[in-house]
């Protein structure tokens, strides 16, 4: 799961832009153009996010213990109680922060490419 959440944490900015460029490409006059400033625009407010807002801490902890048969088993929790490890879960506020910013600076990048 974990490489399949990085994948997704940074290719983020380019689905919000891919996305604009599919539902207004009848209004953008030169699409090459807006989606190479707007990958790059994308992906410094992206930057500036996480960087700017904090990570809520959370750990991890291994657990072993032996089961009937004698066997070790090494189980990963997480401190507030979940089973599985998430990257995502880490990254919310940022995705949200970023994601409230991001359509609005979108929808003003179309607004400046318009026919």
């Amino acid at each position: 799961m974990f490489p399949l959440e990085l994948f997704v944490l940074l290719i983020l900015p380019a689905i919000y832009v891919a996305g604009s460029a599919f539902f207004a490409r009848e209004m953008i006059s030169r699409p090459w153009l807006f989606i190479v400033l707007s990958l790059c625009a994308m992906y410094l407010l992206y930057i500036a996010v996480f960087f700017l807002l904090p990570v809520n801490p959370q750990g991890y902890v291994l657990e072993a213990t032996a089961n009937a048969r004698g066997e070790t088993e090494i189980i990963t929790k997480s401190t507030d109680g979940r089973a599985e490890p998430s990257l995502l879960r880490s990254f919310l506020g940022q995705i949200a922060a970023f994601s409230l910013l991001a359509f609005p600076s979108l929808w003003l990048m179309i607004r400046l490419f318009r026919r």
